[in-house]
């Protein structure tokens, strides 16, 4: 009988014991995926002693785990070409001849009318500084179009419009892992201009988006900057938190935070080679109440 007493209370004793290792594994798991409330609160209050007002639901508890993504192009030269074929295929319907030639900025590529190689339909510039395009039917003044309009303004936009968007983009894209959304929209009595953000995992690519500018419902200027590529490669990587990215602020000349998020920032190389990095959006206002955005790279 003691025996049996003994076993049944050793094996109490070993229940508890698992259980209570359990947790304490459970709780390791969560301190390494989240920002302890102790230290964003210490944060949120040094920072308020320094004159800077934030909300400590502004900052993001939880460690950033995406994924760092990676492919290659041939050449850039090609790569603008396939750009400009699915440009000059989707806003004219058909395939065109095409002719380059050098600018100031970068390159340029004539999209030519297919029954009389004379005329001009359109042009696509290059500039060589950033790896952005700009798009505009022939007479048209490129001048719209040359930031991208994230105001959230999209329930007023057309169908027709956005379905014409879809269209483009469609056959623009080659990867699943690739999307896009409508971030917003800007209209004035001439034109109507839209921003389409490309988006990879449902997160924003910040500096990829094409803005649609259109003039009596007929697309006339495309600019901005696109993957046209397939991403498939990717690998993990340890990233900055929502805490220590604040302090790659110039806190001096900051009033208050306003927001902070995980975006992505295209990157390519000149021998070809295409990164795709989380990094942090952050929104504040400035001593002079301007607001402002920084973008800092997650690695």
């Amino acid at each position: 009988m003691e025996i049996k007493k003994t076993c049944r209370f050793l094996i109490l004793v070993f229940l508890v014991l698992s259980l209570l290792f359990y947790s304490l594994y459970l709780a390791e798991i969560e301190n390494r995926t989240k920002i302890p409330d102790e230290l964003i609160y210490g944060v949120v209050e040094n920072l308020s002693k320094s004159g800077i007002e934030i909300n400590s639901s502004i900052i993001d508890a939880n460690m950033p785990e995406k994924d760092i993504y990676y492919f290659e192009i041939e050449s850039l030269k090609e790569y603008n070409m396939k750009i400009a074929e699915s440009i000059s295929f989707g806003v004219f319907g058909k395939d065109i001849l095409t002719t380059e030639f050098d600018t100031p900025e970068g390159s340029a590529i004539g999209i030519l009318n297919g029954d009389d190689s004379k005329r001009e339909l359109g042009r696509i510039l290059f500039y060589e500084n950033d790896s952005s395009f700009a798009f505009s039917k022939n007479g048209v003044n490129m001048q719209y179009g040359d930031e991208p309009i994230i105001n959230m303004q999209t329930d007023s936009i057309d169908e027709v419009l956005l379905s014409d968007i879809d269209r483009i983009i469609s056959g623009m894209a080659d990867d699943s892992e690739l999307g896009y959304r409508i971030s917003g929209s800007s209209s004035s009595d001439d034109f109507i201009i839209v921003t389409a953000m490309q988006t990879i995992d449902g997160y924003d690519i910040n500096d990829s988006f094409i803005n649609f500018v259109y003039s009596n419902d007929n697309l006339v200027i495309m600019r901005g900057k696109w993957i046209m590529g397939n991403p498939k490669a990717k690998y993990h990587n340890t990233l900055l938190d929502g805490v220590n990215v604040l302090y790659k602020l110039n806190l001096e000349q900051v009033k208050s935070i306003l927001s902070e998020e995980v975006v992505y920032s295209l990157r390519i190389s000149e021998n070809g080679k295409c990164f795709i990095l989380p990094c942090w959006r952050i929104e504040y206002t400035d001593k002079n109440d301007n607001i402002k955005t920084s973008f800092f790279d997650a690695l």
